[in-house]
C-alpha cells in the first residue's frame, strides 16, 4: 500500500468530457468492426467477447493439436501495469494507420497530449507533471486505445 508504483493516474473529468468520450468510443468500435482491424483472437474490451471466450478458444487450440499428434506450446505474458505502457505516438500513429484522420486524428491528438498530472499525499500537491505514455485509469477511450495498442502483437 505505501509502494508509490502501485498508483496509477485515474482520469478527472467533467460528466460533458464522458459523454463525448462514449460518443467518440462507439464511432472508433464501430469503425474498428466494420473493416475488421481488431485481430480475432483479441478478446479484452470487445464487444460479445470476454475471457471465458479467450479460455474456450485456447483450450480448443490445445485439443485439437493433442488429437492431432502435435506438440503444443504456450507462452504467457503478464504484462505489469500495461496501460501506463501505452505510447501516445504509436497510438496516434495506429489509428492513421488504421482509418482514423484529419479531424477525428487532432482530437486523439488533443486529448492524449499536454495532459498534466498531480500527487495528492494528505493534502500536500506535488508539482504538475507532464504524462506522455499510459491511456489514464476512468477513461472511457482507455480500454480501446489499449486494444489498437497491442493490436497485431502476434
Amino acid at each position: 500500500m505505501n509502494i508509490c508504483d502501485n498508483y496509477r493516474p485515474i482520469a478527472l473529468q467533467s460528466n460533458i468530457s464522458k459523454i463525448l468520450e462514449k460518443f467518440v468510443c462507439v464511432r472508433l468500435v464501430n469503425h474498428l468492426e466494420l473493416y475488421i482491424i481488431i485481430h480475432p483472437h483479441q478478446f479484452g474490451f470487445q464487444r460479445k467477447k470476454n475471457t471465458q471466450h479467450k479460455l474456450i478458444s485456447l483450450i480448443n487450440y490445445i485439443s485439437k493439436a493433442l488429437n492431432d499428434g502435435e506438440y503444443c506450446i504456450g507462452i504467457f505474458l503478464d504484462l505489469k501495469k500495461a496501460f501506463d505502457t501505452v505510447d501516445h505516438n504509436i497510438i496516434l500513429t495506429k489509428l492513421k494507420h488504421y482509418g482514423v484522420d484529419d479531424v477525428e486524428l487532432q482530437w486523439f491528438k488533443c486529448n492524449l497530449t499536454d495532459r498534466t498530472q498531480i500527487v495528492d499525499i494528505n493534502g500536500h500537491y506535488s508539482d504538475p507533471q507532464k504524462i506522455n505514455i499510459s491511456v489514464l485509469q476512468g477513461s472511457i477511450l482507455g480500454p480501446i486505445l489499449f486494444d489498437i495498442f497491442v493490436n497485431k502483437l502476434t
